[in-house]
């Protein structure tokens, strides 16, 4: 037994290791010895690792070369402290990267399949494995977050890392993984796999830590989804993340958001200062700098179920947007027009356009259909406190509330503009312009206008 320590210790000084009973079985084919015990420990600092079984084939010619003597060695673990087994391994690489790790480990145990071969030197050769499993595993982020409950198998080989049936809580979300690979490449650690999210009820703060805070003022609550996720990325050795890939597949069960929106109400008589999304499929694809969203599902606005389609792409800081909004049970006020879609009438609202870094609003289209009415606009450019930048064209033609056709149309000569059409009802714009002890009108809604307006209308109310 003390000659097998002797022989560990070779190896690192700082490890010791306590035996029972060894059995030994002569090989004279290659002329070693195997080492065969049970129930052993390895000790070091103030630390104890629990070992149910010790295989090891020693070399006797080397020993009496006086070499290090140990070919292999092959472990079986008990259950042992998940942050002890990584300070062992420090014990023989101590590296910043599993410094930072064994801070951040608060809890866990770990059982291990461990087969290592030596040089003559007495150093881990690259053909190593360890195989195992991690159980109620805890680790605390660098943000100070904790991710509880770390039940997964492992599989590692030099520079390659295998975790399968993975599973962690964070906060109150559920993940699932069946294989996660991980390889060192030098300079950094490359990430692939999958996570997948059961169907589970989540609260805006958690949007908040996993966004950066960029949920913190969208008013969401009651989200709950399931989701499949397959994902790859880098991480350099300061933690940094780069070459991001992700796709997901997220089924949205419920979303509500509570915000008053006084123009939004001008627009949706029944809108209650709040919206309720239900049964969304989303597909999400962010790579790199560009971000792709597209899904749909229904919405809810005063317990009225309605339809929406929308498609958003980001690159960089721009986003491009598309969406579909069916009007089916909701009713739809468009005071300046006098028009008013009721209840129950079909129609379907189509936006095609974009957000600017600069927080300008581009809208290539906005075409509103139902039955035989029909509004549609075409380049109308906002700044960034939402007034009217430009208009490139408008097309009306719809039966107002006063039973009045509208048949009308605006186009764009560079600055200036020229409105043009067979019949328009302009009386609630007259009102609204010259309404006595008005503090806005509609002019109040173009940004440094200063254009000439020709008009050239068959008729007009």
């Amino acid at each position: 037994n003390q000659l097998i320590r002797d022989e560990i210790s070779k190896s690192n000084k700082k490890i010791d290791i306590e035996l029972k009973d060894v059995k030994i079985i002569l090989n004279l084919a290659n002329f070693t010895i195997g080492l065969k015990t049970k129930d052993s420990n390895i000790l070091f600092s103030d630390k104890k690792i629990r070992l149910k079984k010790i295989k090891t084939d020693f070399s006797i010619a080397s020993f009496l070369s006086k070499e290090f003597s140990i070919n292999n060695i092959f472990i079986v673990t008990k259950e042992n402290n998940l942050k002890d087994i990584v300070s062992l391994v420090r014990v023989y690489e101590n590296t910043p990267q599993l410094l930072v790790f064994n801070q951040m480990i608060k809890g866990g145990t770990l059982i291990a399949d461990i087969n290592l071969n030596f040089n003559n030197k007495g150093k881990i050769s690259s053909d190593y494995n360890i195989k195992g499993l991690v159980k109620n595993g805890k680790i605390r982020l660098l943000n100070k977050e904790i991710i509880n409950n770390i039940n997964l198998n492992f599989d590692i080989k030099e520079k390659q890392f295998l975790l399968k049936n993975s599973q962690i809580e964070f906060n109150e979300l559920k993940l699932s993984s069946k294989t996660i690979n991980i390889n060192n490449e030098g300079k950094y650690f490359s990430f692939e796999g999958d996570v997948k999210t059961p169907k589970s009820t989540v609260s805006s703060k958690l949007l908040s830590i996993l966004f950066k805070n960029n949920f913190k003022d969208l008013s969401l609550d009651n989200i709950t989804f399931s989701s499949i996720n397959n994902f790859a990325f880098k991480i350099n050795k300061k933690f940094k993340f780069s070459d991001i890939n992700v796709k997901s597949n997220i089924s949205l069960k419920k979303l509500i958001h509570n915000k008053k929106y006084v123009s939004l109400k001008n627009y949706i008589p029944t809108y209650n200062n709040s919206v309720e999304l239900k049964d969304h499929t989303i597909e999400l694809i962010f790579n790199k700098n560009q971000l792709s969203i597209e899904g749909k599902g229904k919405f809810f606005i005063d317990k009225k179920p309605d339809a929406i389609y929308y498609k958003i792409k980001s690159n960089k800081d721009d986003y491009d947007f598309n969406s579909k909004i069916y009007f089916n049970n909701n009713p739809l006020l468009i005071k300046i027009f006098d028009y008013t879609k009721k209840e129950k009438d079909n129609s379907i609202l189509d936006l095609e356009g974009s957000y600017k870094k600069n927080k300008t609003l581009i809208f290539k289209n906005i075409s509103f259909k139902e039955s035989k009415n029909n509004f549609l606009i075409s380049g109308l450019g906002l700044n960034e406190n939402f007034k009217i930048d430009y208009i490139d064209r408008i097309n009306l033609d719809f039966l107002n509330d006063r039973k009045q056709q509208n048949k009308v149309s605006l186009k764009r000569n560079k600055k200036n503009y020229e409105i043009s059409g067979k019949s328009f009802d302009c009386s609630i714009i007259i009102d609204e312009m010259f309404k006595s002890g008005s503090k806005s009108s509609v002019f109040d809604s173009i940004n440094n206008f200063n254009s000439i307006v020709k008009l050239n209308i068959d008729k007009t109310y």
